[in-house]
């Protein structure tokens, strides 16, 4: 079907936008005169039409569209009438859907976001098929328990966000505020550790379009820095020490050297003034993985030498963004940092708004839970979505989908009621599920991580596949963790545990018997798909995960043919061709050469 695109849709610029989707043949299992089957969608814009409202009309429309075939058109009347506006109402962010007077559908969000997420709600509730639509039939009124629903897109590795075209992260961007999503943060555009400071250009404008992209749709868009990180000019310049996680001697200075602190804050602020214009609403200062300082007159780090250049970068953010949040991460404290961080701000009025905390999935910080946050501040949370699975081995993601609805809901238990929101950490699009699980936990605090896998299925597959996508990702999770015992065997075998210990070859063929029934169940549902499900990435990279979990367990734990062609087609859909083995899908020929040769 060719799809049409009237001009008439620019008249949503004068206020109020009429458009009608002209679709096709109905669906051939439902009776006769259903009037809850339609084949004609007239969307309509009430009141002024702001861009962000205009935006989630347009949203509305490619979504039916992308899904159901349909033409967009300006002219003809549609079988049911959705009208989108905004209302004041209970609840920031929210939204209500209510039957119209006429016997349309009325979508009002309590303020423009409200609108975006109520957009989504009814996207998730209907059903597409060959040009008919079936509305969602959900109505009530909903808002976010949470007010801080944010992502981390980690865009310094080498990944999917380094090397996707920008227009499909700005989809991307899209499909996640239709979850709920209300905040980006990237990385601060310096940089990057081993870059050519003559990328610095490239490296800055990418990052900026990707936080354009962010404010267009209405979120909060932020950075993130190392607080020590900055290029060396000279040895003795550097910060002392391993630091924990991913210390990088070639890239962080000693704030306690006069001349390494002036350095440290010309750098942040000639880039804050670089993004003045973006209206930033948050910054996050990171304390180790990539940064540290072990130095006589910064240690303790997280509660001394940390602590005093924070302040002064915090100060730096504020002078441009007035208006800018200050988010202090505490990544890798210990018990003495996390103790020293309390005392520093029982004595003073903390200049930090929110706490960033958490280390890995499942576990939670216990000096959190037994004795409250520092300062009595709002807790954020920073849920590691992408690499649980792969450890510091890697290739994460490069199996295909990562989906951990159990570690999140048992990250969920310890941490739900001490937070006001998280920021999910994510390398690429396979933890997709996982930023989904995690978006609406904090929408709906008493939902269930497998509940909402069963909403995210019945969209983007099918609710008649719903249930058997949810029995197969539960299997997919348990064989999660995956290592390389080494390049000279090229053997893959599950760990126990976070802590990496290896189940062994005879195990591993005794206990992962599942992973044939999981591929079992997702070809079974492959077969019932629409053509537009079967071929998006969302569905390609959970039954190609299947697929080589399969291979694996038949063949000891070793990369067949068959998963060769399942991680080069991984490889394309990350755009993942030039990306280093840490988010590179491996292959057969890597097991003695290694990924370089």
């Amino acid at each position: 079907m060719k799809i049409r695109v009237c001009r008439g849709w620019m008249l949503a610029r004068l206020g109020v936008g009429l458009i009608s989707l002209l679709a096709g043949p109905t669906w051939a299992q439902q009776a006769p005169g259903d009037r809850s089957l339609v084949r004609a969608v007239q969307v309509v814009v009430e009141g002024p039409g702001s861009p962000l409202v205009r935006r989630a009309a347009e949203l509305l429309c490619r979504q039916i569209e992308r899904r159901c075939g349909a033409a967009i058109c300006t002219r003809g009347e549609g079988e049911v009438k959705v009208v989108l506006s905004v209302e004041p109402g209970p609840g920031a962010e929210g939204f209500s859907i209510e039957e119209a007077s006429d016997g349309g559908i009325h979508i009002t969000g309590h303020d423009e976001r409200g609108l975006l997420y109520g957009v989504g709600k009814f996207l998730r509730g209907s059903q597409f098929a060959d040009g008919a639509l079936r509305p969602g039939a959900w109505r009530g009124s909903s808002a976010p328990a949470r007010p801080v629903r944010g992502i981390y897109f980690g865009a310094f590795t080498g990944n999917y966000y380094c090397a996707a075209p920008l227009e499909e992260i700005r989809g991307y961007l899209e499909d996640l505020a239709l979850w709920g999503c209300n905040s980006l943060t990237v990385v601060l555009p310096l940089v990057p550790p081993g870059a050519d400071p003559q990328h610095r250009g490239e490296w800055f404008a990418r990052q900026r379009a990707i936080m354009e992209a962010g404010r267009e749709l209405g979120l909060s868009v932020g950075v993130l820095i190392i607080a020590n990180g900055g290029p060396v000019v000279r040895p003795e310049l550097r910060a002392k020490g391993q630091g924990r996680g991913g210390f990088a001697p070639d890239w962080t200075l000693c704030p306690s050297i006069p001349e390494a602190w002036d350095l440290l804050l010309e750098q942040y602020r000639e880039a804050f003034a670089a993004l003045a214009d973006l209206e930033l609403g948050h910054l996050i200062i990171w304390p180790y993985d990539g940064g540290g300082c072990d130095c006589e007159d910064c240690r303790p780090w997280g509660s001394n030498g940390f602590l005093r250049i924070a302040r002064a970068e915090a100060d730096l953010f504020r002078e441009v963004f007035p208006k800018g949040q200050i988010v202090l991460s505490t990544w890798y404290f210990d018990e003495g940092e996390w103790a020293g961080l309390a005392e520093r701000f029982a004595g003073e009025t903390p200049w930090a708004d929110f706490i960033l905390a958490d280390h890995a999935l499942g576990q939670f910080p216990a000096f959190l839970r037994e004795r409250g946050v520092p300062g009595g501040l709002p807790l954020l949370g920073f849920p590691e979505i992408s690499m649980w699975d792969a450890g510091g081995l890697g290739p994460w993601g490069g199996f295909g989908a990562n989906p951990a609805p159990g570690l999140l809901q048992t990250w969920w238990e310890q941490a739900r009621a001490a937070l006001s929101g998280a920021y999910p950490y994510s390398e690429g699009i396979f933890e997709d599920i996982n930023k989904v699980i995690a978006l609406q936990l904090l929408w709906s605090p008493e939902r269930s991580a497998l509940d909402i896998v069963r909403e995210y299925a019945a969209f983007e597959f099918s609710p008649e596949v719903a249930d058997e996508v949810v029995a197969a990702v539960q299997i997919l999770e348990a064989n999660g963790r995956r290592a390389l015992l080494g390049q000279e065997t090229g053997r893959y075998e599950l760990r126990e545990d976070a802590e990496g210990e290896l189940r062994g070859a005879v195990r591993l063929a005794q206990e992962d018997a599942g992973a044939e029934r999981a591929y079992g169940l997702l070809v079974g549902v492959d077969a019932r798909l629409s053509q537009y499900a079967r071929s998006a990435w969302r569905w390609r990279i959970l039954l190609l995960r299947a697929l080589i979990d399969r291979e694996l367990v038949a063949h000891d734990g070793l990369l067949t043919a068959a998963c060769e062609q399942a991680t080069c087609e991984l490889e394309r859909i990350y755009h993942a061709q030039g990306a280093p083995p840490t988010v590179r899908p491996p292959h057969m020929g890597w097991l003695r050469a290694g990924p370089d040769q």
